[in-house]
């Protein structure tokens, strides 16, 4: 299988034409792939009109449940680059590897030398501090494929930046009131976030969503609601919510969105929604559950 795939890629290379080494002419932008939406907001909001960004899961598609189909090996041979998270959120990165090899394109891991390798929460972005460190990684691989558009990868980026470090200081005033409370979210994708500004999270399910709890974890989920009178369980947009309606109705609490940034609607595209705006419509609803 792995050489009918490597015989399709090396065949489409010849007859669309469409070198790496040309999309950094005059006519072509330079073209790079990003693995789930958060990723290709941040390559998006760097590269500007110079770069052809490419996001690899489909919208309103859970990052976790995605897998490449052949056109997307076809696609990723065709681009100079591969922007990823990495620190699991991607399980399929080593078949990719593999397939295309390690060579094909140039495989750009973002939570190396951020994450913390002893947490086993990939959801490094959100913490804006862990961005800002993506955005200069973003901004030097651009940078490295593409040197004649540098000034405009490094502007972009700095602006980019200032909008993390005025999100950053929003949230650090907003929570300081609230620090060592508890928060109930669905799944465990709140570590970075939670240690950043001093809240602590208790998750429905584990870092790999739709992982239904046992009985025995609902029950303590359910007990922890009540003996601490949380008035609210967050939800995402993109998972079911049957595990968090069923806790909700046991304990009266209600259903409130907080938005992992893995992924957006489509509708929300259309409205304008990035990474900025959704954070800060989740500091209101944090702010909300914490002052209940």
């Amino acid at each position: 299988m792995k050489k009918i795939i490597l015989c399709i890629l090396a065949l489409t290379a010849v007859l669309t034409g469409c070198s790496k080494s040309a999309q950094t002419g005059e006519d072509e932008k330079l073209t790079v792939c990003t693995s789930f939406y958060a990723l290709y907001d941040f390559t998006a909001k760097v590269g500007g009109d110079s770069v052809n960004v490419v996001n690899m899961v489909p919208t309103g598609t859970e990052p976790h449940d995605w897998e490449p189909s052949s056109h997307d090996m076809l696609l990723l041979n065709n681009a100079s680059a591969l922007i990823y998270n990495g620190m699991g959120m991607e399980s399929w990165i080593d078949k990719v590897k593999s397939s295309i090899g390690e060579d094909a394109v140039e495989y750009v891991e973002l939570s190396q030398g951020i994450g913390d390798e002893s947490m086993a929460d990939p959801h490094i972005w959100l913490d804006p501090n862990n961005v800002i460190l993506m955005t200069d990684k973003i901004a030097d691989t651009l940078i490295d494929l593409d040197s004649e558009n540098a000034d405009t990868y490094r502007a972009n980026a700095e602006a980019f930046k200032e909008e993390l470090t005025e999100l950053d200081a929003a949230y650090r005033e907003a929570m300081d009131p609230y620090r060592g409370r508890s928060i109930v979210v669905s799944h465990e994708a709140y570590s970075y976030l939670c240690d950043e500004y001093g809240i602590v999270q208790r998750a429905v399910e584990g870092v790999i969503p739709e992982s239904e709890p046992s009985p025995d974890q609902m029950k303590d989920i359910i007990d922890f609601i009540n003996e601490n009178d949380i008035k609210y369980i967050f939800f995402e947009e993109l998972l079911s919510p049957k595990v968090v309606q069923t806790i909700a109705e046991e304990t009266g609490a209600q259903l409130l969105e907080l938005n992992p940034f893995e992924g957006l609607s489509q509708e929300d595209i259309d409205a304008g929604e990035d990474y900025i705006s959704v954070m800060y419509d989740n500091l209101d609803n944090l702010k909300l559950a914490l002052e209940g």
